[in-house]
């Protein structure tokens, strides 16, 4: 991971950064700004943070494919077709790549660091980062991103 910051930029930044782009005409749909951003030497650092319970009815049943299926929900895509977590910060790392991340100036290849911050412990145990990994990866390749900028690892 890298350790010198050129550039630090919050959430609430980021969303009046999105509300300039709207004024001054840009077409912002679909762009929802990263709860925070660094820009590094090589690349970018971009941050979600989940606050995320599994349910207790899907952790009694013991059931992998409800697990999966809770997971998928609370980290990809809610019940209602929003994006969570893991999609957001690919949707961020999409418009990095594209070059329409208007929160800051990338060159195009620049390196992608995602990183998930959660609060509860469970999803952060070795197997739970692991297959929330796999899934990531997964959705890398179904929206055709450029897996080579973005860091192998999601981080925790």
């Amino acid at each position: 991971m890298p350790s010198t910051v050129v550039k630090s930029v919050s959430g609430s930044q980021c969303d009046a950064l999105l509300e300039q782009a709207k004024n001054n005409g840009v077409n912002t749909d679909g762009i929802v700004p990263p709860d925070y951003y660094l820009k590094v030497p090589e690349g970018c650092i971009i941050f979600e943070y989940k606050d995320a319970l599994t349910s207790a009815k899907v952790k009694e049943s013991r059931n992998a494919e409800k697990l999966f299926a809770d997971i998928k929900r609370i980290f990809f895509e809610n019940d209602m077709g929003s994006h969570k977590g893991v999609t957001q910060l690919l949707d961020s790392a999409k418009a990095i790549q594209e070059g329409a991340f208007f929160f800051d100036n990338l060159e195009n290849g620049s390196i992608i660091y995602p990183v998930l911050v959660v609060d509860n412990p469970v999803y952060s145990m070795r197997g739970m980062h692991t297959i929330l990994e796999y899934m990531m990866r997964d959705e890398c390749k179904r929206r055709g991103l450029r897996s080579e900028t973005i860091k192998s690892d999601l981080s925790f």
